[in-house]
């Protein structure tokens, strides 16, 4: 038989903007997983410490000029 322990935590909500580095970091970190997926884990909260990413990963989606 397993017991569960469960506590009342209070949440504590921290928003954060990860800087161009920090994405970049992260990027590398996850096997170079794109951007686009690293903001759905942040998103919906399937990771715990990775920043919230939008604002510096909205530099890296710029698109490429025509040749």
């Amino acid at each position: 038989m397993f017991y569960a322990v469960l506590q009342q935590l209070e949440t504590v909500v921290l928003l954060a903007k990860a800087t161009k580095e920090e994405s970049w970091l992260w990027h590398q970190r996850l096997s170079h997983q794109n951007f686009r997926d690293m903001n759905k884990l942040v998103s919906k909260h399937l990771v715990n410490g990775l920043p919230e990413t939008r604002d510096a990963v909205n530099i890296n989606y710029k698109k490429r000029n025509k040749f």
